[in-house]
């Protein structure tokens, strides 16, 4: 027992040297590389010296413009391979780094010359066989795909939730309208229902005015339908003599008469203009105002022609009763 307490001491203090030792070189690595990184940075800038100068020249050559950003991506690649040791999905996040630089480099030089060595070799491939704008659709795809894997964030999702979005905001009014729609019908069955309701009532109470109407007396007549329809005298006496009076002659065919049909058929057409007129302003919120505006023109009308009727009736027995009297 004593045994093998010992060797499970010794295995878990080699496990914690190991440890540590890992740790101290991890961390030795990390401030070298930060040094490194900033030396490289100052020799892009012209203050790293001879072998800084060289330094920058070399980058630049193989990376161009690129090679301002090297320092930053050397030390934040190593610190996070350091820091995520053993882990796989690291490992292929930085691989997909390192080709976004390196399509970086590609684009760059397709745009302004400017991408070094490594973006003409690349151009210098792919523009003789898909031309430079399949190039440039290439190399922007590729380098898409490398930000998915470097972030982990799709960018068609979010595209996809906005589409959701905008395919729910357009459910929600086209359910609207269709409620709005659904009131509108009930609300013009409703007042068609109530128009039916006020017809029947209307008619109800028109038969029931004709019921309580007393029945016309068969012997007796109207005042109006007693009405002369025109006088003729005899101007001639036996033997051919002359009239006794000169100024009897015959009555004229002129002024015409008017008869009490006319009368009668001037009366209807005003008090059915005055119905039409109830109804329509009944209906105020369907009528329209021109409508009105006529219907009350063309009772005006009646109303002058029934009072020109009137006078020419009067008139005309004024014309014979005067005839009569000389007769």
């Amino acid at each position: 027992m004593a045994a093998k307490s010992r060797k499970k001491r010794s295995t878990r203090q080699t496990k914690k040297k190991k440890q540590e030792q890992s740790f101290l070189r991890d961390e030795v690595t990390i401030w070298l590389t930060l040094a490194v990184s900033i030396l490289i940075m100052l020799s892009n800038f012209g203050l790293g010296g001879s072998a800084g100068a060289k330094a920058s020249h070399g980058l630049y050559y193989a990376f161009g413009a690129v090679a301002y950003v090297v320092p930053f991506l050397l030390f934040g690649i190593v610190a996070f391979l350091i820091s995520n040791k053993g882990n796989v999905n690291a490992y292929l996040k930085t691989a997909a780094g390192l080709i976004f630089v390196v399509l970086t480099c590609a684009l760059l030089e397709l745009v302004d010359k400017i991408g070094g060595i490594i973006g003409e070799k690349i151009t210098n491939v792919l523009a003789p066989v898909i031309g430079v704008a399949g190039t440039y659709v290439v190399v922007l795809i590729f380098m898409i795909i490398c930000f998915v894997i470097m972030t982990g964030k799709s960018l068609l999702k979010g595209v996809k939730e906005s589409g959701d979005r905008a395919y729910g905001k357009a459910k929600e009014d086209s359910a609207r309208r269709r409620k709005i729609a659904k009131e509108r019908r009930e609300e013009r069955s409703k007042e068609r229902e109530r128009l039916r309701e006020q017809k029947a009532k209307e008619v109800l109470e028109q038969k029931k005015f004709q019921a309580e109407k007393p029945p016309k007396s068969v012997g007796k007549s109207k005042r109006s339908e007693k009405h002369v329809e025109g006088v003729s005298f005899d101007t001639t006496l036996g033997g051919g003599q002359t009239p006794a009076h000169e100024d009897m002659h015959e009555v004229s065919a002129e002024p015409q008469f008017v008869t009490a049909g006319m009368m009668r058929l001037c009366r209807l057409i005003k008090t059915r203009c005055r119905q039409w007129q109830t109804q329509m302003f009944r209906k105020r919120n369907r009528a329209d105002a021109k409508h009105v505006k006529r219907l009350q023109n063309w009772r005006r009308r009646l109303h002058r022609l029934r009072l020109r009727l009137l006078q020419e009736r009067e008139n005309q027995r004024k014309h014979i009763s005067s005839h009569q009297s000389h007769f």
